[in-house]
């Protein structure tokens, strides 16, 4: 929330309070740049996440969730912990989602461990360590290089985009698996021109239709389709091992 993205952005970092404060969430705001660029992300990540580590386990958060601050929560009632594997998939650590550009983290989920703390660093070290790799759209080709590292592959999940990483709906309905709909938890305004004008265009829209976007999780069809989605995760990691 600083630069292009801090104040035009607040009508959408408003949405994230009010599902903080149904579901008891702490938000973490990133109010300024750390390092160049949008490499900033993930220093900023990182701080949070040895700032758990450092506490005992029994305190800790168990997952963080990043989101751009182009982001809209257009369904609060949707707890985020609903999309989180089964205590039996332990050894998954991070949820993303990808579009037709490949890997899109503008929201991500990543477990708090040290499995986490090497994947950011890796990440944060990549130019250094490979300069003459092209990365188009930086820290987000680096994060997508990283998943496909055998040392971190397994532990990596995607999962479908309009779990928590929605787009407006666009023209073409071949992509109708991105375009957001009435009960999913998040929108992201990634790539739209006129941002702030976007955002609080489309809060307003949902303020004015809240009983029409705010659907209990119980009343959506996500419960049915995350279970369906774990199982065959474990049936696959099954017929692997």
């Amino acid at each position: 929330m600083h630069g292009k993205y801090g104040s035009g952005h607040l009508p959408a970092f408003d949405t994230h309070l009010r599902q903080s404060e149904i579901h008891h969430y702490p938000i973490f705001v990133l109010d300024r740049p750390i390092i160049d660029g949008l490499w900033t992300k993930e220093t900023a990540l990182l701080a949070v996440l040895l700032h758990e580590m450092s506490k005992p386990e029994a305190i800790r958060l168990r997952w963080l969730m990043w989101f751009d601050a182009d982001t809209l929560v257009v369904n609060p009632l949707i707890p985020v912990e609903s999309f989180l594997p089964t205590h039996d998939l332990d050894g998954i650590n991070l949820l993303v989602t990808e579009d037709w550009n490949g890997l899109n983290n503008g929201v991500f989920l990543l477990r708090v461990s040290a499995w986490s703390v090497n994947f950011l660093t890796n990440i944060l070290s990549y130019p250094t360590y490979k300069p003459d790799e092209d990365l188009p759209f930086t820290e987000q080709s680096a994060m997508e290089r990283m998943i496909q590292d055998p040392r971190y592959a397994s532990a990596c999940i995607y999962v479908p985009p309009r779990w928590f990483n929605s787009y407006p709906r666009g023209e073409d309905e071949s992509w109708n698996k991105y375009h957001v709909e009435r009960g999913d938890m998040m929108l992201h305004f990634a790539g739209v021109g006129d941002r702030p004008r976007v955002i609080r265009a489309f809060y307003n829209h949902v303020a004015s239709e809240r009983e029409k976007w705010e659907i209990p999780l119980s009343k959506t069809l996500l419960p049915e389709e995350i279970a369906d989605f774990w199982k065959n995760v474990r049936m696959q990691r099954v017929t692997k091992s």
